[in-house]
């Protein structure tokens, strides 16, 4: 199993919240190489980051509603490993929960994999 150094976790967490803040800014800004609501970042060789809104962007009352201050996100880092068939593969189950942003910009740190992270939806 791949773990996460906290270096790394830290460089990663900064990614995942410059992303977060870019469409929170712009709910309907269009993003060349990612879906704004649900991205995958490659981060480095070994990594991939997932950076997702709850409901992808949809208000919860009205699928219409694109109110940033509603938006509730999650990071989680996937380790990447070659194949035998040649291409990499996600190791979702080996995935890290990195944090939670709540509305209005709180955010909370999944420290306790084990516990909290049944709680925490993987994507």
């Amino acid at each position: 199993m791949t773990t996460l150094c906290t270096t790394v976790k830290e460089k990663m967490m900064d990614v995942a919240l410059e992303h977060i803040y870019k469409v929170n800014e712009n709910p309907d800004i269009k993003l060349a190489d990612v879906d704004s609501f649900d991205a995958w970042i490659k981060y480095d060789e070994d990594w991939d980051l997932n950076v997702h809104e709850a409901n992808f962007g949809m208000g919860e009352d009205s699928p219409e509603e694109n109110d940033s201050s509603k938006f509730e996100w999650y990071a989680c880092a996937y380790p990447v490993r070659m194949g035998a068939d040649g291409y990499e593969h996600i190791i979702t189950e080996e995935g890290e929960d990195l944090f939670k942003w709540e509305k209005k910009g709180k955010v909370t740190f999944i420290t306790d994999q084990h516990n909290e992270a049944n709680e925490f939806p993987r994507r």
